[in-house]
């Protein structure tokens, strides 16, 4: 080759790469700077979210306002694999997975010790952030609960920010009391503070019954408010257990109250209660005490701010009481986890209100579960689904679009708390969700196929195991121990490759794909933390991630909806991309094409006068 054409070829392959960096980096065409909010709605779905608005559905004002006066993007493409983690980091940095490192929920980072596992959510990113690189150039950000800011160190925090509470201090609880457990109330600064009854008004303490629940009491007081001659308790109240924590509150069968409590390190907690049944005679009184939440959020000011708010951390739906009822046990009905589901995600939109109005920040990042939550427990659709009826599966149809018509309300809250002159309001989400029925357990093949043994606690024993997986969602991460030689470790993964694409269930193909490591290049996950052997789960499976019962390769999934599946830039199911709207400063009315998900932290820093965050953090 001459050297007029290496120059020439030179200098092509040099304006190749700076079109590929402005792709990446270019902003939108916005003079100066102004402030963003990026929210992700965890979960939602590009052609759920289409759907429901042109059926009427979102009338609220939160997502109209985008369809009508911004820019909606007909889907925003996810990185591979579809889960959480992998996404959410995707999205605040700009990078795929083979630049980020996060290349699951849960996997094995390399050169760690054989066996040991990392989480997704708390993992070192392998990239800059974009609330680092906002406050590397002097913006300030605030964080609400966007996966990656934990504030675990300098790098995961931003100027102040409230983390995922995922631990509660005390477990939910079912209480039952009878007639026995009242006794007349003497306690004058109670009774003073009571409506206008008739004969003698009863109360009743209660205290958690959960492991470790001995702080959280509160008091019921039973009054008898009609004039009839008859005995017939019909108002409960709801009292504190110290007059100074507030004045007794109504309760109604169906219907909730906060119970407020203090813990000595975090402050002011809440557990929420529910009024299940309430016999006239008191024979029956049967609550259902949530689990207890306290906030866990930085700096101590922060925190100050959001306990005069009245913002408690009211924690998730009880999946496993809802689950329990299902199951002919005792537990909460579906009406019960949608009120828990919608009051979570109205803490989580409410509380970005307040933030909102706050001076302080240049840069607001938010997170909101609740459409995840609703599509993993109640994406019944096909008579495939474990329990399926049709009665069931309209029933969880209209629970899911309560679900979808609270984020609108949310929506329209913050809307109304933002000034949409100076501020750019961003909404994305990680993925959306298929409906499964039935799960795979990657370690029981590995173990048929003789390379790995299960120990005493029922697991795979790393220690004489060649091979183990790691799995999440549709994905499934197969490692090799190091021990194994070169020289048997392509015919290892040759062999369990095969046993994996051959595996099926009633006839139906349960592995999508398997990709070695050296064929992870195209889908961006071509990072030593990434598997050996990585598996995708076909439609309608998932992976399981605790070994099934009896050592079973297959099961019925515990799930209705899924999500880590392979996309491939859309050529996967189209029920898992994911939505981008954008209204505000800077944001001319269009309608979009396709975003991807490594353009949202670009466009962000774009709108916001930054550079975008670097490859190198």
């Amino acid at each position: 080759m001459s050297v007029l054409r290496k120059l020439r070829l030179a200098a092509t392959c040099a304006a190749l790469l700076l079109l590929a960096a402005s792709c990446r980096t270019a902003p939108p065409a916005v003079s100066g700077s102004g402030r963003v909010i990026l929210i992700s709605l965890d979960g939602a779905s590009a052609v759920e979210l289409h759907r429901r608005y042109q059926a009427g559905e979102l009338r609220a004002g939160g997502f109209s306002r985008f369809f009508e006066e911004g820019q909606v993007g007909s889907s925003l493409s996810p990185v591979d694999p579809t889960l959480t983690a992998v996404n959410h980091i995707s999205l605040a940095t700009g990078f795929p997975p083979a630049a980020t490192g996060i290349v699951s929920n849960n996997f094995r980072v390399a050169g760690s010790p054989w066996g040991e596992g990392a989480s997704g959510f708390s993992a070192l990113i392998g990239t800059e952030t974009l609330w680092e690189a906002a406050k590397r150039q002097g913006k300030r950000a605030g964080v609400w609960t966007f996966p990656g800011a934990d504030d675990t160190s300098p790098r995961r925090r931003g100027d102040w920010g409230l983390t995922y509470v995922g631990k509660a201090l005390h477990p939910a609880a079912q209480v039952d009391l009878s007639r026995a457990s009242f006794q007349p109330v003497e306690d004058s600064t109670v009774a003073a503070g009571l409506p206008p009854h008739f004969g003698p008004a009863l109360s009743a303490t209660v205290q958690g019954t959960g492991e470790n629940d001995g702080g959280r009491a509160f008091r019921l007081v039973a009054l008898d408010g009609r004039d009839d001659g008859r005995e017939a308790y019909e108002d409960l109240y709801v009292a504190p257990a110290s007059p100074k924590e507030g004045a007794p509150e109504r309760i109604v069968p169906g219907g909730w109250c906060r119970v407020a409590s203090t813990d000595p390190k975090l402050g002011p907690t809440a557990s929420w209660l529910e009024l299940e049944e309430l016999a006239p005679d008191l024979s029956r009184v049967r609550l259902y005490l949530g689990a207890e939440y306290g906030n866990q959020v930085y700096p101590p000011e922060f925190a100050a701010d959001l306990a005069a708010q009245g913002l408690i951390w009211p924690g998730p739906p009880d999946d496993d009481a809802f689950e329990a009822t299902w199951d002919g046990k005792p537990g909460i009905d579906l009406a019960a986890w949608i009120d828990q589901t919608v009051r979570f995600g109205d803490f989580f939109y409410d509380g970005l209100a307040f933030a909102a109005r706050r001076p302080d920040w240049d840069l607001l990042l938010g997170y909101v579960p609740t459409i995840d939550e609703g599509g993993h427990e109640l994406l019944l659709e096909e008579p495939r689904q474990p329990g399926y009826t049709s009665e069931r599966r309209d029933a969880f149809a209209a629970a899911r679009e309560k679900i979808w018509q609270g984020a609108d309300r949310g929506l329209a809250r913050l809307l109304a708390a933002v000034d949409l002159k100076t501020t750019t309001v961003l909404i994305a989400s990680d993925h959306g969700m298929t409906p499964v029925f039935a799960r795979i357990d990657p370690n029981a093949v590995i173990v048929e196929a003789g390379f790995a043994k299960i120990g005493p606690d029922g697991k795979v024993d790393p220690a004489a195991s060649k091979a183990l997986a790691i799995s999440n969602g549709g994905v499934s991460h197969v490692y090799l121990a190091p021990v194994v030689p070169a020289s048997e470790r392509a015919a290892i993964l040759t062999d369990l490759s095969r046993r994996f694409m051959q595996l099926a269930v009633n006839g139906e193909r349960g592995i999508d794909r398997a990709f070695t490591h050296a064929q992870l290049g195209p889908l961006g996950l071509d990072h030593p933390n990434s598997g050996d052997l990585v598996l995708f789960a076909h439609a309608g499976f998932t992976f399981a991630e605790k070994p099934l019962p009896s050592g079973a390769i297959t099961a019925p999934t515990d799930v209705y909806g899924m999500h880590g599946h392979l996309y491939q830039g859309g050529k996967g199911d189209p029920r898992l991309a994911g939505i981008y709207l954008a209204l505000g400063r800077g944001v001319e009315k269009r309608t979009l094409g396709v975003v991807k998900n490594t353009d949202v932290a670009p466009r962000a820093a774009g709108y916001l006068g930054i550079e975008p965050p670097r490859r190198v953090p």
